[in-house]
């Protein structure tokens, strides 16, 4: 989770380097943050969005909880995408004034896989978009359903979804019960999920923090039905 745009630019600098590593994605969220500085954010990182998700289309008065998404490529190429979160959590709902902007897209990026250069496919989902409802239908349903249209004839697959959370605890059980429907539901038999990986970022740790070594090896498309 950044800090607001003074966090997503220590960011952008940093793998802006020629020190940085190419082939690199770093996908990140921040802060809730007023309309002009979604403004700010998206100048500053001369980043992509959809045309309905545009500073200008942010209503007066509300605010902006969003991801960052930055892709260096092979060529040293730095494309940056900001994503807004689609659905307001519980608390965000009873917020009586500045209320939160609702975005309407998410991406689909693809890649290749170096050693076997098969395709690879991922989506960021911002927090509370992994469970929210509305009338019974959740934006995981929302965007499987697009792809489902998208995909009929070639089925390709998803390879990583990507759940960054900023929660004070872990996972509630929906998220998991959520994770289980989506990698199992077979309405959408043309996005192929059966060797999906779902990673929950949550920011909630137990104290004391523990540092653990680790080692790693766009389509835009809209949310809404």
């Amino acid at each position: 989770m950044l800090a607001g745009i003074a966090g997503a630019a220590i960011i952008d600098e940093r793998i802006s380097a020629d020190t940085w590593p190419n082939e690199s994605i770093i996908i990140a969220g921040v802060h809730g943050i007023t309309k002009p500085e979604y403004k700010e954010l998206c100048d500053v990182l001369d980043a992509q969005f959809s045309q309905s998700n545009a500073p200008d289309s942010v209503p007066d008065g509300q605010w902006v909880n969003c991801c960052v998404i930055w892709i260096k490529d092979r060529n040293d190429s730095l494309q940056k995408w900001v994503q807004p979160k689609i659905r307001p959590a519980w608390l965000e709902m009873n917020v009586a004034c500045n209320d939160m902007f609702c975005g309407s897209n998410m991406y689909v990026f693809e890649g290749r896989y170096e050693t076997y250069d098969s395709p690879c496919r991922f989506i960021s989902f911002v927090c509370f978009d992994w469970v929210a409802s509305v009338a019974g239908t959740t934006v995981c349903d929302e965007i499987l359903t697009k792809l489902n249209q998208l995909w009929t004839e070639s089925q390709p697959a998803l390879d990583w979804i990507f759940v960054v959370q900023h929660n004070t605890e872990p996972n509630h059980s929906s998220f998991l019960n959520s994770t289980f429907q989506f990698l199992t539901n077979v309405t959408y038999a043309c996005v192929q999920r059966d060797k999906a990986i779902v990673l929950h970022v949550n920011t909630a740790v137990r104290s004391p923090f523990v540092s653990v070594k680790q080692s790693t090896s766009s389509n835009n498309l809209p949310a809404m039905a």
